[in-house]
């Protein structure tokens, strides 16, 4: 009897020991399957972005020729062989001019349809008498020259942000334009992987190395590799100088189908000098804009209101009335006809006068994604960079990216 229940007890320990050990079992197998997917999925996230190319910047095009100089040693190779033609200093400027055989360097005709041109050391290369950091290729394009900057994402962001917002603003302002346009750029290099060039060099103002500030430059590494996401992709990141109290749909600035957040109101950058403005121009100088821009006016009797924004009441279509016919023009391409400094914004109260157009608006720029005044503002009055993106690009996320 007392072997029987000593069997029994062996065999209920034996049986718990089992249990014991096909959970532990359980549980690593499940450790395992959990880490082998996190691991595939960082695989995934960083396949996306791991040899992250450099951001080839157009600087010009149509040109026939181009200076370059640098402080160091320089090589002028073949591209894309990679073939070295000449390594030497260029203190003072050299030309390269375009021909019809070739690219010539100096004197030197060589007989190639495109150039790369990388500093030895660390001084940068000098086009058209501005500092780039990278690299610099020039291409035979169209019977004239079109001169690329390949530069590393980070640099890039450097290179733009002095320009587009003043190193002078709050931190937290110049963190969130950095993230800004570190998206910005991204997207442009994984969409134009087969064109010449990811993006123009005023696509975005970036002017090299020469406008570099510490100030603003530490918000570039102090948010490094972050970027903006929305529905699980990178955010093509519109952002406008002041939008003049709602920011707007993209899809209205550029009637195309955008996965962008829904505007916003935006009462922070109402108190900013570039809230109201006001430009009279005469109906000819309107009319010869328009026309050089490739849009046929033949004579402008009036300019009115065509379609709104249903938020805000931005106008996104004028009507140019010719008398009896009416042309109907994008607010976007108006603006850009008569320059985006010129026509601010598609706020407008227009009145019609028998010689001249008086315009009338508030805000400047597209007004889609970030208002640069706003964030400012946003960021005087104590919010982070996190929240200044947080609100004007609602629904969205942040994300940190290794490249």
């Amino acid at each position: 009897m007392k072997v029987s229940k000593l069997a029994g007890k062996i065999n209920i320990k034996s049986k718990n020991a089992e249990d014991k050990m096909l959970r532990l079992r359980l549980i690593f197998i499940s450790f395992l399957i959990v880490t082998a997917l996190i691991f595939i999925n960082g695989c995934k996230a960083e396949s996306k972005y791991s040899g992250l190319e450099p951001v080839r910047v157009r600087l010009t095009e149509g040109d026939s020729s181009c200076n370059i100089a640098s402080k160091g040693r320089i090589t002028i190779r073949n591209f894309p062989s990679g073939r070295a033609f000449l390594s030497s200093f260029f203190e003072k400027p050299i030309t390269l001019k375009y021909s019809s055989k070739g690219i010539i360097v100096g004197s030197e005709l060589y007989k190639v349809n495109a150039l790369l041109i990388e500093p030895e050391g660390a001084s940068p290369i000098m086009v058209n008498g501005r500092a780039y950091r990278g690299t610099i290729s020039i291409h035979k394009v169209d019977s004239a020259l079109t001169v690329i900057n390949y530069v590393e994402i980070e640099d890039y962001i450097k290179g733009v942000i002095a320009n587009e917002m003043l190193p002078s603003s709050d931190e937290e302002a110049l963190k969130a334009q950095a993230v800004i346009i570190r998206s910005f750029g991204i997207y442009h290099i994984l969409r134009y992987k087969d064109r010449l060039y990811s993006i123009e060099a005023n696509k975005i103002l970036y002017k090299g190395k020469d406008t570099e500030d510490p100030r603003s430059s530490k918000a570039v590494e102090a948010t490094r590799g972050e970027v903006v996401y929305y529905n699980d992709s990178l955010l093509l990141t519109h952002f406008s100088t002041a939008c003049g109290g709602f920011t707007e749909y993209a899809g209205n600035v550029w009637e195309a189908s955008f996965i962008f957040p829904k505007p916003v109101d935006c009462p922070y950058c109402r108190s900013t000098k570039q809230y109201d403005w006001s430009k009279t121009l005469s109906k000819t100088y309107i009319r010869q804009k328009l026309r050089g821009y490739g849009i046929e006016v033949k004579d402008i009797k009036a300019i009115l209101p065509d379609r709104k924004s249903t938020f805000g009441g931005r106008i996104t279509h004028l009507s140019v009335k010719e008398g009896a016919k009416e042309v109907t023009v994008k607010i976007n391409d108006f603006r850009m006809a008569l320059g985006p400094d010129t026509i601010k914004s598609g706020f407008l109260n227009i009145e019609n006068q028998k010689e001249n157009i008086a315009f009338a608006g508030k805000g400047w720029g597209h007004g889609a994604g970030l208002c640069q005044y706003g964030a400012v503002s946003m960021a005087n009055l104590g919010y982070s960079y996190e929240a200044i993106l947080s609100y004007y690009y609602q629904g969205s996320k942040l994300k940190r990216i290794k490249y």
